[in-house]
């Protein structure tokens, strides 16, 4: 990230409380706060700071170059013990590409979108155990500035980073069951197994495993793929997003203040993209005996659209938000449909996961604006693995999988990691279900 003069790049915060356990009514502790932002760079690039317009040096893993008259510098030390935070900031955009970037995409990016820091890491999209999220890889020590309050400050989660082992988000580890001190497969071609040393929310989106910058040409990670970017002051994160893009052609971005892209006008139908349950055909189930036949479902009401939220299915309420311990405990909202019934994105937003999940049979969450993320459980057949989404987007079809007395959606809204009632939500976000 890009820092102050004389300040480290931040990192994403990771927390090492407990996730969520066991899936459906089970139990969830509470969480510890979440990174808000992290980046992977293998590559040479690992910092870039604003030092104001005097020449910069940029150093890189190979040694220095020669000074630079650029409005951005490298920070960048050798990896060795994570020392104490003296700088945090949230960042306002985070941009991947499937390339390395050069140091002068680096600059003309920072110069064009007006950023006063960023953090440049390794990224790509990876396996995890049986499931796919994104993954960076950064040095603890930058990438912890840019972590969220209360998760950055925590020294010991950054070290483990650095010692080598690997932070999981919250939903990731809820998904695949996996606990603090457990291993995981990670990898974008070939799987590395690696021991989990934090559980972390990190609020890039899409981004739901950190690991330490050594770590990234293992896993596959694409060096210098990935910024995060601080800006200062509340700009149009639309118009942000759109200086950025031209700035540097073929980046993906990101605005972690406001999802992109806009709301669909409709849920989109059926393709031949959409995938399946490993070992699953990749066609819809079959109606359940008695049911009705399926017919398209009608576009959201404009004035839903425009809310940002929509109905994420149609069907009929079967089992309420239940925060209680015990038995009865039910973190979400269940809604009946028929098998095959589509399920839409209930806003727009990023892909964090998508695959099997521990009693859910199979899960999607997907990130929104300020630290909120919904989770989609019992599908089937999925329509997408990664990327973006747009409110009202057709993401999986209904299913019975996993823990399940008949076809239905299981669907959570988590603030700040912690589990609200959706339908209250939704009512607050004017939808009705």
């Amino acid at each position: 990230m890009w820092t102050q003069p004389g300040v480290r790049a931040a990192v994403p915060a990771a927390d090492a409380g407990t996730h969520r356990g066991s899936r459906g009514s089970a139990g969830v502790p509470p969480l510890v706060a979440g990174a808000a932002a992290a980046l992977l760079l293998a590559g040479t690039v690992v910092s870039v700071s604003v030092l104001g317009a005097g020449s910069v040096s940029l150093r890189t893993r190979a040694g220095a170059h020669p000074p630079v008259a650029a409005a951005f510098g490298a920070l960048v030390g050798p990896r060795a013990s994570v020392g104490p935070l003296t700088h945090r900031a949230d960042p306002y955009l985070f941009v991947t590409t499937d390339r390395s970037l050069t140091r002068t995409e680096i600059d003309r990016l920072g110069r064009a979108v007006g950023a006063s820091e960023a953090v440049v890491a390794d990224f790509a999209e990876v396996s995890v155990g049986s499931g796919r999220t994104g993954a960076i890889g950064a040095d603890p020590n930058l990438l912890r500035t840019v972590a969220p309050a209360g998760t950055a400050e925590v020294t010991a989660l950054w070290q483990r980073i650095a010692d080598g082992e690997i932070a999981v988000a919250h939903s990731v580890a809820a998904a695949l069951d996996v606990r603090l001190g457990g291993q995981v497969d990670v990898g974008h071609d070939r799987p590395v197994g690696l021991r989990i040393g934090a559980l972390a929310t990190i609020r890039l989106p899409g981004v739901g495993v950190v690991v330490d910058r050594s770590r990234s040409a293992a896993l596959g990670l694409v060096a210098d793929s990935a910024v995060a970017l601080v800006v200062p002051g509340t700009p149009d994160p639309v118009l942000l997003a759109a200086t950025a893009r031209q700035a540097v052609q073929g980046l993906r971005v990101m605005s972690l203040r406001t999802v992109l892209p806009p709301p669909a006008v409709a849920p989109s139908a059926p393709s031949a993209s959409s995938w399946s349950a490993p070992g699953t055909p990749p066609q819809d189930d079959p109606p359940a005996p008695g049911a009705a036949p399926r017919s398209p479902q009608p576009p959201a009401a404009a004035d839903t659209v425009e809310s940002g939220w929509v109905p994420p299915v149609i069907g009929t309420i079967s089992r309420g938000f239940n925060p209680t311990t015990g038995s009865e405990r039910h973190l979400g909202l269940d809604i009946a449909a028929p098998l095959g019934t589509p399920i839409m994105a209930a806003a727009a937003g990023y892909v964090l996961y998508a695959g099997p999940a521990s009693g859910f049979g199979n899960e999607i969450v997907l990130q929104h604006g300020d630290g909120v993320e919904t989770v989609y459980g019992h599908m089937r057949v999925f329509m997408i693995r990664g990327g973006t989404v747009a409110a009202g987007q057709q993401i999986a079809l209904v299913g019975n999988e996993g823990h399940s007395t008949g076809p239905h959606l299981h669907f959570e809204v988590h603030v700040g990691d912690r589990p609200v009632d959706p339908l209250a939500w939704l009512r607050e976000h004017h939808v009705r279900i």
